[in-house]
């Protein structure tokens, strides 16, 4: 079994859609109860990877889809502690 993988630029364009679908879900009040037992949203995010993975026909879509996955997990995080980008005011 080969583990190598190069995400391309489906995967890519595939993960900022990934952080929005597990945001929405986050509004939803029972899922967001399962948090406080298990990593929920995390798996969340790896199944919609995966499944993603398989229906772009993305090569070895399993472990490209739990690279998406935790890819689109540590961007929302990073970007909801940092408080988002930060743009400059040219001054």
């Amino acid at each position: 079994m080969d583990f190598t993988t190069q995400l391309n630029e489906k995967a890519m364009i595939f993960i900022p859609i990934i952080a929005v679908l597990v945001n929405e879900f986050k509004r939803s009040t029972w899922i967001a109860a399962l948090q406080n037992k298990l990593p929920i949203f995390t798996l969340l995010a790896i199944a919609l990877g995966i499944g993603g993975a398989f229906l772009q026909g993305i090569p070895n879509p399993i472990v490209s889809g739990v690279i998406m996955g935790f890819l689109s997990s540590g961007i929302y995080s990073a970007a909801k502690v940092n408080g988002g980008a930060k743009v400059p005011n040219g001054s």
